[in-house]
């Protein structure tokens, strides 16, 4: 199993193009004034050398969208997570392929999605519902720090892990780590920099966070993947 991150480094190394960690910045403050309805996050992604840009748009919780680009642009993966479904699509110079995920991939790759907005999406009242179908046969654990947002209301997120529930002795088979955060903003704390490790493949990496935009219009058309055609099992 590959989680979204690895299969980018995958794509990219197939390209014969550099791969990256996720570096996005952020601009946050002290208290929340208005409910967030949609985030724009840019940023790089920099593992074994390799470094790929990326950009997420998220709208609500149930709508995100995720891409992973190699540097001059002939390749790229995007993640499409939307009506409870959750899609792959790669593309190369002359060739375009549309997965439906299922099972474990589909598990670590919405984890994944999830994880670069902790605050919105795993907070204590109207955050995702980790229940999701998505997740059936599969459970979140999540690690706070003592140290809590300026608001006080959420503590920080310092580790996310992806249990396989129905396997013996319930492996960890994803681990997410946050790494710093950035001062308090307007919305809060967004993390500074992320580790990420595949405990099935063993690939890891780091993610620097750059950019959270807050609020921003973005079409809904954007969360609808191609045509699917193949779907893993």
């Amino acid at each position: 199993m590959k989680a979204f991150f690895a299969a980018a480094f995958s794509a990219a190394r197939a390209a014969l193009l550099p791969a990256a960690f996720f570096v996005v910045t952020s601009a946050l403050s002290a208290q929340i004034r208005e409910p967030v309805r949609s985030i724009r996050v840019h940023g790089e992604m920099v593992s074994e050398g390799n470094t790929l840009s990326l950009s997420q748009a998220t709208k609500g919780q149930d709508q995100i969208r995720a891409s992973i680009d190699t540097p001059n642009g002939q390749s790229s993966v995007t993640l499409f997570f939307s009506n409870k479904k959750i899609h792959l699509e790669r593309q190369s110079p002359g060739k375009t392929s549309v997965t439906e995920l299922k099972g474990e991939d589909a598990a670590a790759y919405l984890l994944d999605l999830l994880a670069l907005n902790p605050s919105y999406h795993f907070r204590p009242k109207n955050g995702f519902d980790l229940q999701h179908p998505l997740f059936h046969g599969y459970s979140v654990r999540i690690q706070r720090a003592a140290e809590s947002d300026k608001s006080g209301e959420n503590q920080l997120i310092r580790e996310l892990n992806l249990i396989d529930s129905s396997r013996q002795k319930n492996p960890v088979i994803r681990t997410i780590r946050y790494e710093d955060y950035f001062p308090a903003g307007e919305y809060g704390r967004s993390p500074r920099t992320i580790t990420f490790t595949d405990n099935t493949s063993g690939e890891s990496g780091i993610i620097h966070l750059k950019e959270h935009s807050y609020n921003v219009g973005i079409a809904d058309f954007l969360f609808e993947p191609p045509a699917t055609t193949e779907s893993n099992r």
